[in-house]
């Protein structure tokens, strides 16, 4: 083996070990939250899984949830493995779009160790039900992959085929339609927009729009009174500019820096830790800072921001996007990134490996800060679903009427649950129930649940105390 080919094996080791150490990690967090009721096994197979809901269609979920009904002892194992492998996939295209660019090997590992373990992918990648997000991802990158690396039309039916399927993951893979031929033009890196340059790009954004438009027509004709959001709470959708530029800071706040945002936001706060996690994010930004402002091709920096624009903009509409939701945004940014310093590695190649290195450092520390809050507020799903099994002597019930006891803690964070939320409510004791039990659930505050026959009731306070009483009518 020639010293160029050691060196190459020696580049690879940073990002294929941060893409272990991240996966390993995450085949030990348990569902909570969210997770029981949109990633668990079903058992009972309905047409009408795959039809769209209110708010969401998500097709392709219910069918990795009837999968795992067949194998439940899989559950979440399989779920984090999908998951694991859409991250890697979305760092290896990366890796591909850097060197169908021309970047130099080192700057594209440095690139895709960033992002395979940066805190702004750990909500995604240790969630149960972040296989959405991911694969989401995974396939709007490779509708750009598609984009560049196929001649006329099969670029084109590429490039809508995949974007249509990360839709299809999650509705915000919608933006792909629009982005990746954004991103396809500012790989290919044309000196300046010129107006043929600029006619390829609005055609093909037309043609995306189309793709789109086919499909929210498509999901309208599936289900006609289709909102495009939820009607209130956190992903209820905003048109207000304050609202807009708030999440904007929240997004990029994520995806460029490697902050230690439960220190920031969640008890016990910890301002020494969240200024300490920032200041080693600094070193780095300001190189890429240095970098955007002195490429030689603007056109590709103006184009990657815009990419990184239109792919968060699903999420810059809601109240309040969650960590998960900078995963998109931060794969775009880290293409960006990986142009800013490329120029500069020869000349501040030192400055660069120091500024990465505590970068990563800084990562690995606040991912394993995240990693140990959302293990351990996991857990505590477990005793909350044991006192209901215990408290069920008679028949399982086949609908339950939950009574939520509210509390003053912070919002719904997948790093940060009460057990009543880790356990969404009770739900989690479909596991000890083979999946089977209970077959629906009303809410005592939901106006929709009035009037409706449940076999049980349970009371479910913060602490993860729970009543269980006798059926009725709400």
């Amino acid at each position: 083996m020639n010293k160029l080919d050691q060196s190459r094996i020696f580049l690879w080791i940073l990002p294929v070990s941060a893409w272990a150490v991240i996966s390993i990690l995450s085949f030990f967090i348990p569902a909570a939250g969210d997770d029981w009721y949109s990633s668990t096994p079903i058992v009972d197979f309905s047409w009408r899984l795959f039809l769209p809901k209110n708010t969401f269609w998500r097709p392709i979920e219910p069918a990795l949830r009837l999968l795992l009904g067949q194998i439940p002892f899989a559950f979440p194992y399989l779920n984090h493995l999908l998951i694991v492998i859409a991250h890697g996939l979305t760092a290896y295209i990366i890796s591909k779009i850097t060197g169908f660019a021309g970047l130099s090997k080192r700057t594209t590992a440095l690139a895709c160790a960033v992002f395979l373990i940066s805190p702004a992918v750990c909500a995604t990648v240790f969630s149960v039900d972040g296989f959405n997000q991911a694969w989401s991802t995974a396939l709007g990158f490779l509708s750009v992959w598609s984009y560049l690396r196929f001649k006329r039309p099969g670029n084109i039916i590429g490039w809508l085929s995949f974007a249509m399927i990360a839709t299809l993951f999650k509705e915000s893979g919608v933006a792909w339609f629009a982005a990746a031929p954004l991103v396809a033009v500012a790989i290919e890196g044309r000196p300046i927009l010129n107006r043929s340059q600029m006619s390829r790009i609005g055609w093909s954004v037309l043609i995306g729009v189309c793709g789109a438009l086919f499909y929210l027509a498509l999901r309208f004709a599936l289900r006609a009174n289709i909102v495009l959001g939820s009607e209130s709470g956190r992903y209820s959708m905003h048109l207000s500019p304050i609202v807009w530029l708030k999440n904007i800071i929240l997004l990029v706040g994520l995806s460029t820096t490697a902050i230690d945002t439960l220190a920031v936001f969640l008890p016990p706060r910890n301002i020494v830790l969240a200024a300490a996690s920032f200041a080693a994010s600094l070193p780095l930004m300001v190189l890429t800072a240095l970098g955007v402002s002195r490429h030689r091709q603007r056109a590709r920096i103006l184009l990657l921001i815009t990419s990184a624009a239109v792919v968060s903009m699903p999420h810059l509409l809601i109240e309040h996007p969650g960590e998960m939701h900078a995963y998109p945004t931060f794969a775009v940014l880290a293409l960006l990134m990986a142009f800013a310093v490329d120029d500069l590695v020869v000349s501040s190649r030192r400055s660069i490996a120091f500024a990465i290195g505590l970068f990563l450092l800084a990562s690995i520390g606040v991912g394993m800060h995240k990693w140990q809050l959302m293990y351990s507020h996991s857990l505590t799903a477990v005793p909350v679903a044991r006192s209901i099994d215990a408290q069920t002597t008679e028949k399982k019930p086949e609908t339950v009427l939950v009574v939520i006891v509210k509390d003053n803690l912070p919002g719904y964070s997948v790093f940060y649950q009460d057990p009543a939320k880790a356990s969404a409510w009770g739900m989690s004791v479909i596991e000890l129930w083979e999946w089977k039990y209970p077959k629906k659930f009303l809410y005592a505050d939901d106006k929709n649940s009035a009037g409706q026959h449940y076999d049980a009731m349970w009371v479910v306070y913060p602490n993860g105390r729970v009543v269980v009483k006798p059926g009725g009518v709400n």
